[in-house]
């Protein structure tokens, strides 16, 4: 079982070690912006650069259709059906959800 934990923590240290090697060669103003978020941190600033490069050139709704967060309707004629969010990339979903626990956590 130590072992197994020792091999963890090493695996853990050497993808840190790889990601921040990789935040080095994104766009650094915007990494920087993102990591300014209290409760964001290094794995979900590299996550959003890496799944959603469009950010800083699309607006804010445009951002949210584009991962499936702006609800559509489900209308037809007179009747009146629920609001749905779905479709769009689900790992960046995952991520958001992942950032919005730590910074609720730390808030």
């Amino acid at each position: 079982l130590e072992d197994a934990i020792k091999a963890l923590k090493e695996a853990i240290r050497r993808y840190d070690k790889e990601i921040a090697k990789a935040m080095k060669v994104v766009d650094a103003e915007q990494a920087q912006q993102l990591s300014q978020v209290k409760g964001v941190g290094p794995v979900t600033v590299a996550g959003l650069l890496a799944y959603l490069p469009e950010l800083g050139q699309l607006n804010r709704r445009q951002i949210a259709a584009l991962v499936g967060l702006a609800p559509y309707n489900s209308d037809s004629g007179q009747k009146s059906g629920q609001r749905r969010i779905r479709g769009g990339r689900g790992m960046i979903r995952r991520i958001l959800y992942m950032a919005v626990l730590s910074i609720i956590r730390y808030q």
